[in-house]
């Protein structure tokens, strides 16, 4: 008797082959034809397009390896995999592996026919599975065009059953205006996060709120009355966004202006960085070690001991250096330092500013203009070599791209490296330092006043304060 495994697919489309249906061909056939059905894998709702998304296929493939089964049965080869290339390659896997493919409504032929007939079956349902996709994205294009919503309903909605229109679950929107008003108030995704699962208040599948979900609540158009969709989302450019059909929660104004801080808001955000509310001091995350220029950890230290900063990688025994200084020595080190920069000109063109890297538009606009600049001037040379146009029209075409190109460049020269105003950076520090030294400001605010003009401070072990970075 044969050692059989049956592997079962549903893909998210609707058809009639579900597992069930499917199960109840396949163990008929299997006691038909003298197997003995020993284990079951079923991927439900899974495309069959790649076995990536397929745990019980990848699975059975890893298992076909141990011997334990010599068939794997299956209802046809549309559920073994829709795309020709994967089916190939891993039909010759579990033939390398002694295990036969048996389909229960397609018939089996030598190994020679089987190897023609598994190039067009696969051809035939890649192609099967293209259209399908093809005909989803353009029913939810038209979806989208009418404004009906499209997917699960954003947090805040409620979506019923036959019926795309998303409606306003009021408890929830308090939520939503709690969340945008909170971030207005300057809270981080982190703290608002912390607040709404302090209150008990979870998410829709009943998680927890994280730092992600609270940020692309703040981003979802849904909010202001208008549905989102992305035919290809390989292509995130090319959204489609109009009017919808459901009542907006938030105000065009409030949303606005909950842009505007997001785009702020990413200058000198560090990617993955901690929120500031999870630091225990203010200078956590700014202060580098000279040596390795790993973070200076804070500790608070005890009844004996001082609170004190230490390099991280020192404490891992990966840096030699310790660059162990007190928080108060280091605090009244750096406030003396800017104090001398905000106080003297000379000292302040001393100095090394920083400027951050801003990707905004006309930087992005300048770069594209420059590429189709050098894309032109090789088509000039091309046309000349090839005889398409006359020598004089390719020199004037390569002169007024080179012109365009130097003027280009020096605008990009200028945004990615202004002049320092020492003046207007010598009122900052003034203004910074008054900040550090006011008591009623707690370590969240003076953190926030730090980091919007220093950059990082790198500190020495033999003589401590060695250099501070500005931003611009």
């Amino acid at each position: 008797m044969k050692q059989t495994v049956l592997y079962m697919r549903m893909s998210t489309d609707k058809q009639e082959s579900s597992i069930e249906s499917q199960r109840e061909i396949l163990i008929p056939f299997a006691k038909r034809n003298n197997m003995e059905i020993i284990h079951e894998y079923a991927d439900s709702g899974i495309s069959g397009r790649t076995a990536a998304k397929r745990p019980q296929f990848l699975q059975m493939i890893d298992d076909s390896a141990d011997g334990a089964f010599d068939t794997v049965l299956i209802y046809d080869s549309s559920r073994f995999a829709r795309n020709l290339k994967e089916s190939l390659v891993y039909k010759s896997i579990l033939r390398d592996n002694g295990v036969t493919l048996v389909s229960a409504t397609e018939p089996t032929l030598d190994d020679e026919a089987s190897l023609l007939l598994d190039a067009i079956q696969g051809a035939a349902n890649e192609l099967y599975s293209i259209r399908q996709s093809k005909q989803a994205r353009r029913g939810g294009t038209h979806a989208a065009q009418q404004g009906r919503h499209q997917g699960r309903a954003p947090f805040g909605y409620c979506k019923h059953i036959g019926n795309p229109k998303l409606t306003v679950d009021e408890e929830r929107a308090k939520v939503v205006k709690y969340v945008f008003d909170e971030y207005l108030k300057g809270a981080s995704y982190w703290r608002i996060a912390k607040d709404l699962d302090a209150m008990g208040i979870r998410t829709e599948r009943g998680y927890l709120f994280n730092t992600s979900f609270i940020k692309k609540m703040l981003q979802n158009v849904s909010y202001i009355g208008y549905t989102h969709y992305t035919p290809v989302k390989a292509n995130k450019n090319e959204v489609i966004i109009t009017k919808a059909t459901h009542e907006s929660i938030i105000d065009d104004d409030i949303f606005s202006q909950v842009q505007a801080k997001l785009e702020s808001d990413k200058i000198g955000r560090v990617k993955h960085e901690r929120p500031q509310e999870t630091y225990s001091h203010w200078l956590v995350g700014i202060v580098k070690c000279k040596h390795c220029g790993a973070n200076l950890m804070y500790n608070s230290g005890n009844a004996k001991r001082h609170p004190f900063f230490r390099c991280a990688r020192y404490c891992q025994a990966i840096c030699p250096v310790s660059n162990h200084v007190t928080a108060s020595r280091l605090e009244g080190m750096l406030i003396g330092y800017l104090k001398d920069i905000s106080e003297g000109v000379s000292i302040a063109k001393n100095i090394q500013v920083v400027q951050i890297q801003v990707i905004g538009s006309e930087k992005s606009v300048i770069t594209e203009n420059l590429r189709k600049l050098t894309v032109k001037k090789e088509r000039a040379k091309q046309g000349y070599l090839n005889g398409i146009i006359e020598l004089d029209e390719s020199r004037i075409i390569l002169a007024d791209c080179d012109n365009q190109i130097s003027e280009l460049t020096k605008k990009l020269e200028a945004i990615e490296s202004p002049k320092t105003d020492y003046v207007k950076l010598q009122k900052t520090l003034t203004t910074l330092c008054s900040t550090l030294l006011n008591p009623d400001f707690d370590k969240d605010e003076k953190q926030t006043a730090v980091k919007q003009v220093i950059q990082k401070v790198l500190i020495d072990r033999k003589s401590n304060l060695i250099e501070v970075f500005f931003y611009q």
